[in-house]
C-alpha cells in the first residue's frame, strides 16, 4: 500500500498545479492546406487572450492565419480548456473561420482541423496542433503575458 502513495501524490501534484496555474505556455503548429504557416510558442495568463497573426514564410498575405486563444482550467480535473478563434483573410478583411474549445491534458498534444466545403468549393483546411503547459509565475510575468 505504501508504494502507491508516491504515485498518488504525483498525480495530485499535477492536477493541483493545473488548477493553481496563473500562466500557461502554449506551443502550436499551424497549417493551412497542409503547409506549415508557423510554429509559435506563447505564454498567456489564465483567462486572458493571446492574439497571433501568422503568414507562411514567403507566402502571400491571403494565406495568413490569425489565432486568438485563451486558456483556463478545464471542468474535468487535471485538464485545461483552450478557447480558440481561428481567422482567415481571403479578401483583406479578417473573417472568423471557427471558434472551437479544445479540452486538453497538460503536456499532451491536441489537434484540430477546420475547413471543408463552402458553396461547393473546397476551402483550405486550417490545422492547429497544440501542447499546453501550466506554469507558476511571478506577478510581473502574469502582467506581461496578459498584455
Amino acid at each position: 500500500m505504501l508504494r502507491h502513495i508516491p504515485a498518488a501524490f504525483a498525480l495530485f501534484t499535477v492536477c493541483a498545479s493545473v488548477h493553481a496555474a496563473d500562466l500557461y505556455k502554449v506551443d502550436m503548429s499551424v497549417l493551412r492546406g497542409g503547409v506549415v504557416v508557423a510554429r509559435p510558442s506563447v505564454r498567456v495568463a489564465a483567462d486572458k487572450i493571446a492574439d497571433l497573426t501568422m503568414t507562411p514564410p514567403g507566402g502571400p498575405e491571403k494565406d495568413a492565419v490569425r489565432v486568438a486563444l485563451s486558456v483556463a482550467p478545464g471542468t474535468q480535473s487535471g485538464t485545461v480548456a483552450v478557447h480558440l478563434m481561428i481567422f482567415e483573410r481571403p479578401a483583406r478583411e479578417w473573417t472568423l473561420r471557427a471558434e472551437p474549445v479544445v479540452v486538453a491534458w497538460p503536456g499532451r498534444e491536441a489537434t484540430l482541423e477546420v475547413g471543408g466545403n463552402k458553396d461547393g468549393a473546397r476551402d483550405a483546411t486550417i490545422g492547429v496542433t497544440l501542447t499546453v503547459t501550466a506554469e507558476m509565475s511571478t506577478p510581473a510575468a502574469v502582467a506581461a503575458a496578459g498584455s
